[in-house]
C-alpha cells in the first residue's frame, strides 16, 4: 500500500493514489484506526519536520512552508469544519470571529493535551499548557492583544492539539471574507483583509480549503471567487459544502451534479468538493457531541445523498481526504524548499562575508582600500558603458538608467545645443534689424575686406553670449545633480551589504564635494571661452563662408536653387528653423539695395552664432567628460586613498553596536536556515 510505504521514499518518488471509493471505504469508517496507524508511519515525520522549519524559519518570510488554509465567508462554517476535525471547541460568533490566522496543529498521540502561542506577543513567545475548555476563551483573549476589537491582523495563533483519535493534520484558519464594512470597523478592512488571504492563498505551497455554505450559490461565494483568483487552474483548491442539511431543499439530484462537479456550471475544483453536515446551534446547546454529530450526519447522506460514493460523504471523507492530500503536497514540497533555503543562505552568507567585526585600524584600513577599488572600478564601467557589470549591483531600472552617464551627458549636451537655439534671437526679423542698425549707428570700427565691423559684431554677440552663459551654467548644475544623485545611487547600493553606514556617508560626501570642485572648474571654463567669444567675435573656420554664401544665394529666384539652398541651411548647416526662410529671402531680394550693411551684419551674425552653437555644445560635452567620468575613473582613486589616516578610516568603519546587532542578527539567521537544510537533508534523504 502507498501509504505503508517508507515515507522518505515518497518524497524521491512518488505516485499519487486517487480517493476512489473502493480505494477508501474502508478508510472512512473508523477515523481513530486511520489517524493513529495507516497515516502515522508517513504523516507524522512529516509535519514534525514541517513544525521544526516553522520555528526555525519564522523570521523568513520570503520562504513559503507547506500549508493548507480554510478560506470562507463570514458565517460559512469555517469554524465548525475546524471543530469537527479537531474536536475541540473553537470560539463562536455572529459577526467577526475569526480576526487573525490561527494555526491549528493536530497529533494523534495517546494523551489529551492542549498548548497554545503567539510568536508576536512576549508573554506567549513560547508554548502555554491550557485546559481544553479554555482554548476558546484564550483564543479571544490572544486576539485581542494583537489587534483591536474591529480589526484584523497577520499576526498568528498558534494551537497544538494531541489525542488518540486526533488525525496528523494541521490547517491554519484564515479570517473569514466579507465585502460590507460596519460601524466602528476600519473603513479599510475589507481591501487589507482581501489583500492578506489574497497574499497567502497565493503561494503554490499554500492548499486552499474553501468553505461555501450549501445554501448559497457556489458561484458567487466570495471565497470561492478569491480562491479562482490565487488558483486559476483549480489545482490546489479543496471545497468544502456546509448547511448541506439546508442545501437539500434545491433537490437532491442537482446537488449531486454540484457535488461531482456534473452540473453545466461546473466549479472545476480538482481536488473535489466534499459536503459536510455540522452541529447546529440548537444541537450545541444541548451538547450534542461530535461522535453523535456523525452519525447524524451518516444518516442523512442515506437517506437523502446515498448516490454519493462513500469518498464525498461527510467530515470523514473530509479528514481522509486531506491527509492524502496533505502527504502528496508534502513530499512534493520539501525538494523545492531545501533549494530556496540553500538560495537564501548562500545570499546571506556572501552578505555575512561582507560584515567581518573591524577591532584594528589595520583592519579597517584594509577594508577601505578594498571598497576604494571596489568603486574605482564601477566608476570605469561607467566610463567604458560596461553594462553588464554594471547591472550585477541590480539597481531598479530607473536608477541604472541613471547611472550610465555616458549617453546621459549626451543627452544634456543635447538639450544644451536645442537651449542654445531658443535663447539666439530671430536674426532676420524686423526686431533685429532695428537692432543692427542702432549698432551700426553707434559703432565705428573695420574689420578685413567684404567682412562685417569687427566692432558691431562685438556688439551684437555681447548680448547672446551672456544668455548664452547662463544657458551653459544652468545645463552644468542639472548635469551636476544628475552626477551627484547617480554616484550616491551607486555607493547606496555597492556598500549595502557592507554594514558599514558611517563610512558610505563619508565616502559619498567626499566624492560630491570632488564633483561640486570639477563642476567649478567647468563653470570657470565657460566664463573664460565665452569671454574669448565676446573679445573675438570671428572666426577663420572656412565653414563660415560657406554659411555666408549660402545665404546670399537665397536671393536667387530660382525656386529649385532655393529648396536646395534650404536644405543646406537647415540640415547641413543647423541653423534654427525659427529663422524664416521665405522671410530671409524675401529681405535679402528686396532690400539687399536698401540696406546692405545692415543685411551684411545679419549675414555674418547668423553664420557665427549657428557655428558657435555647435562648437560650444561640442567644447561642453568633452568637458564634463574629463571633469567629471574621467575624473572618477583616475584621479579619484589617488585622493580617496590619501585623504584620510587609517585612524580616521578605522573612526567609520570600526563596528557600533547597532551594526554589532545586525550582524549578529544575520548570524543567526544563518544558522537557522543552516539547521532547516540540515534536517531536511536528514529527514528527507534527498
Amino acid at each position: 500500500r502507498e501509504a505503508s510505504r517508507p515515507w522518505h521514499l515518497c518524497c524521491v518518488k512518488h505516485t499519487h493514489v486517487p480517493l476512489r471509493p473502493e480505494n477508501n471505504t474502508r478508510r472512512c469508517l473508523s477515523m481513530s484506526k486511520l489517524f493513529c496507524q495507516e497515516y502515522d508511519g508517513t504523516i507524522a515525520p512529516l509535519l514534525q519536520l514541517t513544525d521544526k522549519l516553522r520555528h526555525m524559519l519564522r523570521n523568513e518570510t520570503t520562504i513559503s512552508l507547506p500549508t493548507i488554509a480554510v478560506l470562507g465567508q463570514q458565517s460559512s462554517g469555517k469554524s465548525s469544519v475546524l471543530e469537527a476535525i479537531s474536536d475541540i471547541p473553537l470560539p463562536r460568533s455572529d459577526g467577526m470571529c475569526t480576526r487573525v490566522p490561527l494555526e491549528l496543529q493536530m497529533k494523534c498521540e495517546p494523551k489529551e493535551h492542549f498548548q497554545i502561542s503567539a510568536p508576536d506577543l512576549a508573554d506567549y513567545r513560547e508554548p502555554r499548557d491550557i485546559p481544553e475548555g479554555d482554548i476558546a476563551d484564550k483564543i479571544n483573549e490572544i486576539t485581542d492583544k494583537l489587534t483591536t476589537d474591529q480589526d484584523i491582523s497577520h499576526k498568528p495563533i498558534h494551537l497544538r492539539v494531541t489525542g488518540p483519535t486526533r488525525p496528523n493534520l494541521t490547517l491554519v484558519d484564515l479570517p473569514g471574507l466579507f465585502s460590507v464594512v460596519k460601524k466602528g470597523q476600519p473603513p479599510d478592512i475589507v481591501e487589507r483583509l482581501a489583500t492578506m488571504l489574497r497574499e497567502q492563498c497565493s503561494r503554490e505551497t499554500t492548499i486552499i480549503l474553501c468553505v461555501f455554505s450549501g445554501d448559497n450559490d457556489f458561484e458567487t461565494n466570495l471565497s470561492f471567487k478569491l480562491a479562482q483568483e490565487a488558483d486559476k487552474n483549480g489545482t490546489r483548491t479543496l471545497g468544502v459544502v456546509t448547511k448541506i442539511d439546508k442545501a437539500l431543499h434545491a433537490g437532491t439530484k442537482d446537488m449531486v451534479a454540484k457535488i461531482l462537479q456534473d452540473d453545466p456550471y461546473n466549479i472545476r475544483l480538482k481536488m473535489g468538493l466534499i459536503p459536510v453536515r455540522l452541529r447546529t446551534q440548537q444541537e450545541l446547546d444541548k451538547g450534542l457531541s461530535q461522535a453523535n454529530a456523525r452519525e447524524a450526519e451518516k444518516q442523512l447522506f442515506q437517506e437523502h445523498l446515498n448516490e454519493l460514493p462513500d469518498s464525498f460523504r461527510g467530515v470523514p471523507a473530509l479528514v481522509a481526504k486531506l491527509l492524502l492530500i496533505q502527504r502528496d503536497h508534502l513530499t512534493k514540497t520539501f525538494p523545492t524548499l531545501r533549494h530556496d533555503i540553500g538560495t537564501k543562505l548562500a545570499e546571506y552568507e556572501n552578505t555575512r562575508n561582507k560584515l567581518a567585526a573591524r577591532t584594528t585600524e589595520h583592519e579597517s584600513h584594509q577594508l577601505a582600500m578594498r571598497l576604494f577599488q571596489q568603486l574605482h572600478g564601477y566608476h570605469g564601467d561607467i566610463l567604458r558603458g560596461n553594462h553588464a557589470k554594471l547591472g550585477e549591483l541590480q539597481l531598479s531600472e530607473k536608477d541604472e538608467k541613471m547611472i550610465h552617464l555616458v549617453p546621459r551627458f549626451d543627452e544634456h549636451a543635447n538639450e544644451l545645443l536645442e537651449d542654445l537655439r531658443d535663447r539666439t534671437p530671430v536674426i532676420f526679423s524686423l526686431e533685429m534689424a532695428e537692432i543692427v542698425r542702432k549698432a551700426i549707428k553707434e559703432t565705428t570700427g573695420s574689420g578685413p575686406p567684404n567682412y562685417p565691423s569687427t566692432e558691431v559684431l562685438r556688439t551684437l554677440m555681447g548680448k547672446i553670449l551672456d544668455d548664452y552663459k547662463t544657458v551653459m551654467l544652468a545645463n552644468l548644475h542639472t548635469v551636476t545633480e544628475h552626477v551627484t544623485e547617480a554616484i550616491d545611487k551607486l555607493y547606496a547600493q555597492a556598500l549595502h551589504d557592507y554594514n558599514t553606514p558611517r563610512f558610505q556617508a563619508y565616502i559619498t560626501e567626499a566624492t560630491q564635494e570632488l564633483l561640486e570642485a570639477q563642476s567649478e572648474k567647468i563653470a570657470n571654463s565657460i566664463s573664460e571661452i565665452i569671454a574669448v567669444h565676446k573679445t573675438t567675435p570671428h572666426t577663420k573656420n572656412p565653414q563660415y563662408t560657406k554659411i555666408v554664401g549660402d545665404i546670399d544665394a537665397l536671393a536667387n529666384p530660382d525656386r529649385q536653387a532655393r529648396d536646395k539652398l534650404e536644405f543646406q541651411l537647415y540640415r547641413v548647416h543647423g541653423i534654427p528653423e525659427k529663422e524664416p526662410f521665405t522671410e530671409m529671402h524675401q529681405t535679402l531680394q528686396d532690400q539687399m539695395d536698401s540696406m546692405p550693411a545692415i543685411n551684411l551684419q545679419r549675414k555674418s551674425l547668423l553664420a557665427l552664432v549657428t557655428l558657435l552653437q555647435v562648437n560650444l555644445h561640442d567644447w561642453y560635452y568633452h568637458e564634463v567628460q574629463h571633469h567629471f567620468l574621467e575624473f572618477l575613473a583616475t584621479d579619484w582613486l589617488p585622493h580617496m586613498s590619501t585623504a584620510k589616516t587609517a585612524s580616521q578610516l578605522h573612526a567609520y568603519l570600526c563596528e557600533h553596536e547597532d551594526e554589532k546587532r545586525k550582524r549578529e542578527h544575520l548570524d543567526g539567521r544563518i544558522k537557522d536556515l543552516r539547521e532547516a537544510k540540515a534536517e531536511i537533508q536528514r529527514v528527507c534523504r534527498f
